[in-house]
């Protein structure tokens, strides 16, 4: 579910007028999402994993969830 509230927010972002705010504006929105497991329970592995994850969806072409 996390990729899917994900994905909602990222397309709200996508969906947004920005040209009403600045002509030409465009604004995409990239995350990387993990979810806990007894392996992964430390939280700096989990940020780590989760920044990792963040920029794979910028190499893989910005504007997008990857998990």
């Amino acid at each position: 579910t996390a990729l899917q509230v994900c994905e909602r927010l990222r397309q709200h972002v996508a969906d947004y007028p920005w040209h009403t705010i600045q002509n030409g504006l465009n604004v995409t929105l990239s995350l990387g999402v993990v979810a806990s497991d007894p392996s992964l329970s430390n939280p700096e592995k989990l940020t780590a994993l989760a920044d990792e994850r963040l920029y794979e969806a910028k190499r893989l072409g910005k504007n997008r969830v990857q998990g």
